[in-house]
């Protein structure tokens, strides 16, 4: 069908958690992720197996792709690691559950007009160096919704300890962000809040663990 439609922008979108995803589903969403070119939108929460098959069918560009949230339904402690080649420049909101960050992923170095990042329930074995984040967001001046969660906390004397071993000397600023929701531990929070400059910011959502 599709090979013989007009090239309508397509639209992938599975989150209803009441339905479990069937094999035609899969078949259906496969389908669609061999045309990047046409995929505006995706949205996918399914589980593991299913998950796994489309992260490695996304490896490639997606012209015009301007909304990725994507997580399974079950989360694990080692997480899910975003395609080397998936890169979509026209991307402005995106939304990670249960991701390990990559801070050389050509998705991040490529969406340098994101709105929306939400990096949302990082496994223990993902944990990102304060400093790693805050190069990932240098660039991203028209973020205007940040939000950081973690699975669970690094106790903050060695957070303290990692930033002594690699000092972070730059700081950022980040003129259009409005939100900025956090969950982790305190020294994390603290570090980022010290070198983060938002002029503009309405609204600080913090949930500390314990």
């Amino acid at each position: 069908m599709l090979a013989h439609s007009p090239p309508f922008p397509l639209v992938i979108d599975h989150v209803d958690q009441s339905r479990p995803i069937t094999a035609e589903d899969e078949e259906q969403i496969m389908l669609a992720l061999q045309h990047p070119d046409r995929v505006r939108r995706i949205r996918l929460l399914v589980p593991t197996q299913n998950l796994q098959k489309f992260i490695a069918a996304m490896d490639k560009e997606f012209p015009i792709l301007e909304y990725l949230h994507i997580g399974p339904l079950t989360y694990n402690n080692t997480g899910f690691v975003v395609p080397e080649i998936l890169q979509a420049p026209h991307l402005r909101h995106l939304v990670l559950l249960n991701f390990a960050f990559t801070l050389g992923s050509q998705l991040f170095t490529t969406a340098a007009g994101l709105i929306t990042l939400s990096l949302n329930d990082i496994p223990p074995s993902a944990y990102i160096h304060p400093g790693d984040l805050l190069r990932c967001i240098s660039h991203i001046t028209q973020l205007q919704t940040l939000g950081v969660s973690f699975q669970s906390p690094l106790p903050d004397h060695d957070i303290e300890r990692q930033i002594l071993d690699v000092p972070i000397t730059s700081r950022v600023t980040l003129p259009s962000l409005r939100w900025f929701g956090f969950k982790g531990a305190s020294a994390y929070l603290e570090t980022l809040l010290s070198r983060i400059t938002a002029p503009v910011l309405e609204k600080l959502q913090v949930d500390f663990f314990n």
